[in-house]
């Protein structure tokens, strides 16, 4: 990091439900570790609050960061606002991180010291993760709690999410760049493709859309059948036999299991050491996804890095991540026919091929952990500034 050693004198406090331990971590949390890590290097003091989970310490301290982990997703909230109260005079700055769970920072921490940081609006997402009531319920607390963050100086890292948030009346929007904590590969280092083989890398649950992958591979396995589907990461055997099961079963394909390709037209390996899943994401012809909503899609731009473009149904977060269809396969809408002729082209044009993946490898190369924490840091900084000035 290039920025200045912090001016902000106390502590920093991030809170969010998971942290970058808990089981079911994703691209939220590797990215708040990333930007929180090289804070404390450059001489902030970073708390971070969060839930416990199974096996979890209470307290524990990761690349400088002070985690403290308490309670469930539920109680985690008022043990977080207790924590607060007690520790509020070394406490600078709030960090309320929405990640689908809140903290309702508005009701009880002052407004000029609190930050809302958010990946990725839920909306829409309610109804295909729940039951029609719960979702009803969900999205209508989604609608309160974002009404009462509106006047909180904001921070994401998606221009989708900033305009979502614009649209709904947010004026003290702060975008900042994601990371990847990644060597980003020369050309000459590529990996050898695996012919016909396609990946999804990422948390295997609904509104991902894993089952609408599977389907796409399906479709074009009539026309090229030995097209293949790498499935990278962990699922509940609910998600499987809810979505996935049915989505191989009408197109009649075989799976397998384990952490070594068995050569099913969808092999699933589960959860990967980043070693491997950086090594398989560099062998696939493409990423597919085919998500409703992301605050990004890390694993779009870490593909990229390994010379891997990806094929996207144009959703929120997504677009940014192939940067509107410069930098990978945009589908025209979000219909499996249009993700099948992505992969078509991408089989099937060479050239075009070529093209693709040397655009999204040189996009790729923007986005850094370190340039992420710069970015971040500046906006602490303003915020402070901003807090000292108004007393």
């Amino acid at each position: 990091m290039t920025t200045n050693r912090s001016t902000i004198p106390g502590v920093v406090f991030f809170m969010s439900w998971r942290d970058i331990k808990h089981p079911r971590h994703g691209g939220a949390e590797v990215y708040t570790h990333q930007v929180c890590e090289r804070l404390v290097r450059n001489g902030l003091t970073v708390w971070h609050f969060s839930a416990s989970f199974e096996g979890s310490a209470r307290e524990e301290i990761i690349d400088g960061v002070r985690y403290i982990r308490r309670g469930n997703p539920i109680s985690v909230i008022p043990r977080a606002i207790r924590f607060y109260r007690k520790h509020r005079d070394q406490i600078s700055l709030v960090v309320e991180q929405c990640n689908t769970h809140r903290f309702f920072g508005p009701l009880w921490a002052p407004p000029e010291r609190r930050i809302f940081f958010v990946h990725h609006l839920t909306r829409t997402q309610w109804f295909e993760l729940w039951p029609a009531a719960p979702a009803a319920a969900g999205y209508a607390v989604e609608v309160f709690a974002l009404w009462l963050n509106r006047k909180d100086h904001t921070i994401t890292p998606s221009p989708s999410t900033r305009k979502d948030l614009e649209r709904i009346r947010y004026r003290r929007v702060m975008e900042t760049p994601q990371g990847i904590d990644i060597a980003i590969r020369d050309p000459s280092e590529f990996a050898e493709k695996e012919p016909e083989t396609f990946i999804y890398a990422g948390r295997v649950n609904p509104y991902k859309g894993v089952h609408h992958v599977i389907e796409a591979v399906g479709m074009l396995r009539r026309k090229r059948p030995g097209a293949r589907l790498w499935v990278v990461g962990r699922y509940t055997d609910e998600t499987f036999h809810e979505y996935l099961e049915p989505a191989m079963a009408a197109h009649g394909l075989d799976a397998t299991f384990g952490e070594d390709d068995g050569g099913g037209a969808v092999h699933f390996f589960g959860f990967v050491s980043t070693e491997q899943m950086h090594d398989l994401m560099g062998r696939a012809v493409a990423l597919l996804m085919a998500s409703s909503r992301e605050g990004w899609g890390l694993t779009i731009t870490e593909c990229a890095a390994l010379g891997t473009p990806s094929i996207v149904w144009p959703a929120p977060g997504v677009v940014d991540a192939v940067d509107f269809g410069r930098a990978g396969y945009l589908c025209t809408a979000r219909t499996l026919p249009c993700m099948v002729a992505g992969m078509e082209r991408a089989l099937d044009d060479a050239e075009s091929y070529a093209r693709v993946r040397k655009a999204a490898h040189e996009y790729s190369k923007g986005f850094t952990p370190d340039r992420a924490a710069e970015a971040f840091q500046s906006c602490l900084e303003r915020v402070w500034e901003n807090a000292c000035a108004s007393q």
